[in-house]
């Protein structure tokens, strides 16, 4: 009978010191209403809908949350992103633009045979002497898929490095 005594105290004791662990360590967490974390959950993934807005409320919560210029100085006080990091993203995000931009720019100046004439538009009379022509080459066109594909996917891996929790909780978000 001592044993489930002290078996239970122990358990008490331990409940005891699991709840002064997490009143210490979650204290931020307590202060936060439920909604509020939900919210804060919802804005970390970038969702296009909150409860309770309509599709207008939702493209204006959306625009001013996730857009790179918009959101330094629009952003929802709950969003886990802040102002530096968005900071980094937003360089970071022109640099890789210009580095594939640049790298495309240069296969193409190296392999000028790769490159070709996909559509050529003429504006205006054969006669006339300010005739116009547009064209769109292969260059333009891997550059628009294959450049704006690969930019958004970096761009979304910085995003969710930036908003999630694992990486929120690091010296360096915490610094910046």
């Amino acid at each position: 009978m001592s044993q489930n005594e002290d078996s239970g105290t122990s358990r008490v004791k331990a409940i005891d010191l699991l709840k002064k662990y997490n009143d210490r360590v979650h204290k931020v967490d307590n202060k936060i209403s439920k909604d509020e974390l939900n919210l804060k959950k919802l804005l970390a993934a970038r969702s296009a809908h909150l409860p309770g807005n309509n599709w207008c409320q939702d493209w204006f919560q959306w625009m001013r949350n996730n857009h790179p210029i918009l959101a330094l100085c629009c952003r929802h006080r709950l969003n886990p992103v802040g102002f530096w990091p968005r900071i980094v993203i937003l360089i970071s995000s022109i640099s890789f633009g210009l580095t594939v931009t640049n790298l495309i720019y240069l296969f193409y100046r190296t392999h000028p045979d790769a490159n070709g004439t996909v559509i050529k538009l003429q504006l205006g009379d054969e006669t006339a002497i300010n005739m116009e022509t547009f064209e769109v080459t292969y260059e333009a066109v891997i550059l628009w898929t294959f450049g704006g594909f690969v930019h958004s996917l970096m761009d979304l891996g910085m995003w969710h490095l930036n908003a999630c929790a694992c990486c929120l909780q690091s010296c360096c978000a915490k610094a910046g």
